[in-house]
């Protein structure tokens, strides 16, 4: 049996990469989690997360692996292989009481892989939507799920409040597919998903192939971590720095756990481990992304450029770090290459991602991408963006919050200030100056309006962000059962594909000329 894993961590496809099971097709783990550039221990040793960094080391480092600034936009480009910015869900994480979701229409990974016979297995945070049923993990395309919708929660009681509307509305949200589960409380979010994790595993049939799409919620706020955790990351003076190291400990301890357990079934020859973050750190949580410049929800290096790696025997030629550029919207042709299926022509046509299974496989095709966006959003009438080329990235209208280079125990204060103003365009040498500290804006004037011109082209496709206000009908006491987060609330948005309508609704920065 084949097993793809995705951490957001990935349990990998197929098996016809092992010539010695020529029949069997591999199981894909992807895993997802949420540290910064400097939040593992490949990257930092005073980090505790020494069976990641094993696995790590074992496989294939992907020290050029981009996500978008913030965490719902990266689980749609991962879910779909499209920028964010043409499905119109670009600018922020969907807020609880936010009726808002990934659009119907467009084709997820999780569904193709079921067209081509896999077993499809979600667990943890979703984060795609789920005011309307068919935005929620088993209508797009999953045939179990064990998590919960929104997007963070207390991780032993698993409630939250509700937003800007409903600020005192707590519910309740732990999921086992459509069914609210209660037997969830009380039990540490990573642990619970472990476990979820290990019984599928235990549950799987040897003649279908499976994937796996582990969403932790770790390391995202609140801090909180287990009682006999709490000592093990004592090197740390600053308390959220602290904490923050200590969750990642239990979620090293419980991808060891999974590991072991598909090691024991006999699995793991045939597995595809695939472990990408979400976003940058945040540094008002304990995140940190030193050296590289910015925070969560910038386009700098810092805000998108995060640790990632792919495990597992599938991978020929292990133990080697890859400086290839890959973009989390690469994953959905990469991972049904691996796993042994092709796409359907009408859903590659305008599909974004570049498959790089041979690239990470073997080791040899270095350079399969060499340009992306790193974003496009439409804010105030005008254009925001960023996309690299080559060496060069060009950004346009950059964030003024937290675009420093932050140590990792920041001192004083833990909500630093605006460090001066940072220009309307700047490009930067990424392969000379991955620190981005000397704008090349001045003295290479004409690439930069090239690249411009080139972003610009672009936004033609953009689709205006959804940001609807916060819906009361969402309040969980108006939910059934009383007192959790549900669906049912909502119409659900649908996708327009490009190129589908003869007269397409100019956006809001086309309208202002951009």
């Amino acid at each position: 049996m084949q097993t793809l894993a995705s951490c957001r961590c990935y349990l990998g496809p197929r098996v016809e990469c092992l010539p010695s099971l020529p029949s069997l097709r591999p199981p894909v783990v992807p895993a997802r989690f949420k540290p910064g550039w400097n939040d593992v221990s490949w990257h930092n040793e005073r980090m505790e997360s020494p069976i990641l960094e094993q696995l790590a080391k074992e496989g294939v480092i992907l020290d050029q692996h981009y996500a978008l600034p913030t965490c719902t936009p990266t689980r749609a480009a991962l879910m779909t292989g499209r920028y964010p910015y043409k499905l119109g869900i670009q600018s922020h994480g969907i807020r609880t009481l936010e009726p808002n979701g990934l659009p119907l229409g467009v084709t997820t990974l999780a569904e193709e892989l079921k067209r081509t016979g896999y077993t499809t297995h979600a667990f943890g945070k979703w984060h795609l939507g789920y005011c309307n049923q068919s935005l929620t993990p088993t209508r797009r395309g999953f045939d179990t799920f064990r998590g919960f919708y929104v997007g963070g929660q207390d991780y032993f009681s698993h409630t939250l409040s509700g937003g800007k509307t409903s600020a005192t509305a707590k519910g309740y949200d732990y999921r086992n597919g459509d069914e609210v589960d209660y037997s969830a409380k009380g039990v540490y979010t990573t642990t619970l998903i472990a476990n979820h994790v290990l019984s599928a595993i235990e549950e799987s049939q040897p003649d279908k192939p499976m994937f796996l799409y582990v969403a932790f919620q770790a390391v995202h706020a609140p801090l909180q971590v287990p009682t006999q955790y709490r000592k093990m990351c004592s090197i740390y003076r600053n308390p959220k720095r602290k904490l923050l190291c200590e969750m990642l400990a239990v979620m090293d301890h419980a991808v060891g756990l999974i590991v072991k357990k598909l090691k024991m079934k006999d699995m793991w020859r045939n597995t595809l481990l695939v472990f990408i973050s979400d976003n940058g750190g945040q540094i008002l949580y304990g995140g940190n992304n030193w050296p590289l410049r910015g925070n969560k929800n910038t386009l700098f290096e810092g805000g998108t450029r995060v640790p990632a790696f792919v495990a597992g025997p599938l991978i020929r030629n292990g133990g080697r770090n890859s400086s290839s550029i890959i973009h989390v919207v690469d994953w959905f042709p990469t991972l049904l290459s691996a796993a042994g299926g092709e796409s359907a022509e009408s859903q590659l046509k305008d599909m974004d991602g570049v498959d790089q299974w041979a690239a990470i496989r073997d080791g040899t095709l270095d350079g399969t991408r060499t340009e992306f966006v790193y974003n496009l959003d439409c804010k105030k009438g005008k254009l925001v963006g960023a996309i690299r080329d080559g060496d060069l990235k060009f950004i346009l209208k950059p964030s003024q919050v937290r675009t420093g280079w932050y140590e990792e125990e920041l001192k004083g204060s833990e909500n630093p200030e605006k460090l001066g103003r940072n220009p309307a365009r700047m490009l930067f040498n990424i392969s000379a100056d991955p620190l981005e500290k000397d704008d090349l804006f001045a003295s290479l004037k004409t690439e930069a309006q090239r690249l411009e011109a080139k972003l610009r082209k672009r936004a033609l496709l953009l689709v205006s962000s959804r940001n609807p206000d916060d819906d009361p009908r969402g309040d969980p006491s108006f939910q059934t059962p009383s007192g959790t987060y549900g669906p049912g609330w909502c119409d659900a948005p649908e996708w327009t594909p490009p190129g589908t309508v003869l007269k397409r609704v100019r956006n809001d920065c086309e309208a202002s000329g951009l």
